[in-house]
């Protein structure tokens, strides 16, 4: 019996190296897929305005990817009120509104993109809108976001709760002390 030590030594080397590179390729991939799902992540952004003539919240998608709402919840601190949109909190104010949403479950938001939660625009030469203005500052500092998403994989994101504090500033009435200077 001749046996060559060498070819055998050879095939077995071989044998290893092929199995090696199927574990190797297996995990390059694993890595690859991981590297493909957060290129495309979402990034979700609650963004409370709060101009001389503009108050608003709007959502953004500061991601990446697609951003598909799977609920969002608006929970008035104080009173204990819940509801799936802004503007519900408003139902008996008569404000004329600039943009709002409503049924945002399954909405989807492209990248560098938004959506208008609430808006009121207003000229300050109208006192009854500024009026309104200072009634949805009032409502709006009570309010938490709770928000639940995906990206277009499936897996769901839960943005931490976004108090709108951001309404609860001080201001000051420029007009009021520009008289008290004079």
């Amino acid at each position: 019996m001749n046996i060559n030590f060498a070819g055998l030594i050879i095939a077995i080397l071989g044998f290893f190296v092929a199995i090696w590179s199927v574990f190797y390729t297996r995990r390059g991939l694993k890595i690859q897929l991981e590297h493909n799902k957060k290129s495309v992540e979402p990034l979700a952004y609650i963004n409370p305005l709060d101009y001389e003539n503009l108050i608003g919240v709007k959502l953004l998608n500061n991601g990446t990817g697609p951003l598909i709402i799977n609920s969002i919840e608006f929970i008035n601190e104080e009173s204990g009120e819940k509801h799936s949109d802004l503007i519900s909190f408003f139902g008996s104010e008569n404000i004329l509104w600039s943009d709002f949403s409503m049924n945002l479950e399954k909405r989807s938001i492209i990248p560098s993109s938004l959506i208008t939660l609430l808006e009121f625009k207003w000229t300050q030469a109208n006192s009854k809108d500024l009026n309104s203005s200072k009634q949805i500052r009032e409502i709006l500092k009570n309010i938490v976001v709770s928000l639940e998403y995906e990206n277009i994989y499936g897996d769901k994101i839960n943005m931490p709760k976004k108090k709108l504090t951001f309404f609860d500033r001080n201001f000051i009435d420029y007009k009021k002390q520009f008289k008290k200077i004079k």
